[in-house]
């Protein structure tokens, strides 16, 4: 049965998200795509997430739908929460198709928040499972939210 599953992408104040944002290569429904990273050393079912990119005959960098591979990575925006990354990682290596996307971007300070939209087939079972951790990702934020509004609000 098809799921869909909001998700906050991590890591994004490390990598090329904000190489992504001030170009404008992220807008609503820009497709993105996973890419496993079993190396990683702080989670060994670890997912990147990638925009797909290529240079235009200007030498501009444009959004791409082209798959990624080695030669043409596209840009690293961050990866899946790690609470999430073993389940979503065990379906892709099941061969479990999926559609990644953009639904919300916005600049913090610093930071660059992306919101994405992932949809995929999975069992009731595995689907109510990564449904509640996603609900738990979601409040964590919101609780990341409210202590940095209090720290902010104190200082």
């Amino acid at each position: 049965m098809l799921q869909s599953y909001q998700l906050p992408i991590k890591g994004t104040f490390y990598y090329a998200a904000e190489i992504a944002f001030d170009e404008n290569l992220l807008t609503s429904n820009t497709a993105l795509q996973l890419l496993p990273e079993p190396d990683n050393g702080y989670d060994r079912y670890a997912l990147q997430i990638f925009l797909p990119t290529m240079q235009d005959s200007s030498n501009n960098r444009v959004p791409s739908i082209e798959v990624l591979n080695a030669d043409n990575p596209g840009l690293l925006l961050g990866y899946v929460p790690r609470q999430l990354s073993p389940i979503i990682s065990r379906q892709l290596k099941s061969s479990c198709t999926y559609s990644l996307q953009v639904i919300h971007k916005a600049r913090l300070g610093k930071r660059i928040e992306i919101g994405c939209l992932l949809e995929m087939h999975l069992p009731w079972i595995t689907a109510l499972n990564l449904r509640l951790r996603v609900i738990w990702v979601q409040q964590l934020k919101r609780l990341k939210r409210v202590q940095c509004y209090l720290t902010q609000k104190n200082e």
